[in-house]
């Protein structure tokens, strides 16, 4: 029963952080695009803004720099932008993941966000 127990702990540490994972790249992602949607920025602006949102939430969720990477395309004639946040599974401490239940694609998550940028 207590190696059952155990599992079901471990399983729910690892998992929960995953979503904490998830979600703080998503908040990210949003936070930064909507950086980048006000009328009159040039690209260079709307790249800086983005850059500071995206880091200012990760930073608040205790994530370094060097732990995330941030892309950012322009869709439909420059109308939409859309920024992902990624970040290795891998890199995540071995203790916050101490069963290594999850076997991700690239070993990427990755947070979305897209907004049509404001004529």
């Amino acid at each position: 029963m207590f190696p059952i127990m155990l599992a079901l702990a471990f399983g729910t540490v690892e998992f929960g952080y995953y979503f904490y994972t998830e979600h703080n790249l998503e908040s990210a992602a949003r936070e930064g695009v909507r950086a980048a949607v006000p009328a009159g920025l040039t690209t260079t602006e709307r790249a800086d803004e983005i850059e500071s949102a995206v880091d200012r939430v990760m930073s608040a969720s205790g994530y370094q720099t060097s732990d995330y990477d941030i892309n950012v395309d322009y869709l439909d004639n420059n109308s939409y932008v859309r920024v992902n946040v990624d970040m290795h599974w891998s890199n995540v401490s071995q203790g916050l993941r101490p069963m290594g239940m999850i076997k991700l694609d690239n070993d990427l998550v990755r947070g979305t966000a897209t907004m049509r940028i404001e004529n």
